[in-house]
């Protein structure tokens, strides 16, 4: 998502220092927002595009990409500038049938021009996708290559612009449906259940690194998001177990690429008691895991889930934390959102 720069995206051939060249050779510049470019020298473009010779193949897919101005944004789309004067290619793109036709026929990219199509709050700088915004899964499927990288296991269309965006689930986990208190699960009874669906109001306390300033700790879509946050942790609210035997579950997952240092503890407290670890997963979790820690007796539980993370590429989640018990007795003291 690129909104304001100068020239929003450049790609460029260069050369480096002492004469040894630098080839810039088949990027892909796909499924981004490019919008209101604000260079002074004309003429302004959204992409620019520099290479030395006709045959260079400096870019290899031009696609997918949504392209807006407002009544002050830049003249052209893309500036397609060869050192070589005789290519026979047009140099300045202002239009989407212009772009296709120099880009023999990638017909899949979006132009608008005036009110803003993407954003929450583009004036305040929202820059999250609003409900209903063209870009809302307009994006190609990403390579294999790509979402290995990422630690994504979804298919199909993705938003337009920072894979991080959160509105639509295809860019967060999947947010589980509500539930409801004595649901039946199996041959178990739901006793207690936090969800996150309620957006900022959940039943539990977060704990924060403050050294991590730039990280996220906080509801997404119905699910805990900790990116880029240090070492921070959930805890829920004390549940009243009133000296039932009760089995619990967090469900977990990663997006990014996360190191061997970087950890979830899934961790739990009896009777106010001493804080014991149920299980700890180490660097990315590429598919949704769920928890389990089973046959727990005692008057009050809290869960603890701690979360390490320093990059803000970095993504740990959590959903669904559900208390059941099979016994007959089902009236524990903690409300279901």
């Amino acid at each position: 998502t690129l909104v304001r720069n100068n020239i929003n995206v450049r790609v460029g051939d260069h050369f480096r220092y002492k004469g040894d060249p630098h080839k810039t050779r088949n990027a892909v510049v796909k499924n981004n927002i490019l919008s209101d470019a604000t260079i002074a020298s004309y003429p302004t473009a959204q992409l620019w595009v520099a290479q030395h010779a006709c045959q260079d193949a400096v870019i290899k897919a031009l696609d997918h990409n949504a392209y807006h101005k407002t009544d002050r944004g830049p003249n052209l789309l893309v500036r397609w500038k060869i050192d070589e004067n005789d290519c026979g290619k047009p140099e300045k793109l202002r239009t989407l049938s212009e772009l296709n036709t120099a880009f023999n026929g990638e017909t899949n990219d979006l132009t608008f021009t005036g009110s803003d199509p993407f954003f929450v709050s583009r004036s305040s700088g929202n820059f999250r996708l609003k409900e209903g915004s063209v870009a809302i899964q307009a994006g190609e499927a990403l390579p294999s290559e790509v979402k290995a990288a990422l630690g994504w296991n979804m298919n199909g269309s993705v938003d337009l612009g920072a894979y991080q965006s959160g509105y639509a689930t295809s860019t967060l986990a999947t947010p589980a449906p509500p539930v409801n208190a004595r649901e039946s699960v199996s041959n178990k009874v739901l006793a207690w259940a936090e969800n996150f669906n309620a957006g900022d109001r959940y039943n539990g306390a977060l704990e924060t690194d403050n050294k991590f300033k730039h990280g996220i700790f906080g509801v997404q879509n119905g699910v805990l998001a900790a990116r880029g946050v240090g070492e921070v942790a959930y805890t829920s609210d004390v549940i009243q177990l009133e000296g039932q035997t009760v089995d619990f579950s967090v469900v977990l997952h990663s997006q990014g690429s996360l190191e061997s240092n970087d950890y979830v503890r899934v961790c739990y407290r009896l009777d106010d008691g001493k804080e014991q670890l149920a299980e700890e997963l180490v660097g990315n979790i590429s598919e949704k895991r769920v928890i389990t820690q089973e046959n727990i007796k005692g008057n009050t539980l809290q869960i603890v889930v701690r979360f390490k993370n320093s990059d803000v590429s970095e993504y740990y989640f959590l959903d669904d934390i559900l208390v059941e018990t099979t016994e007959a007795k089902t009236r524990l003291g903690s409300t279901v959102r």
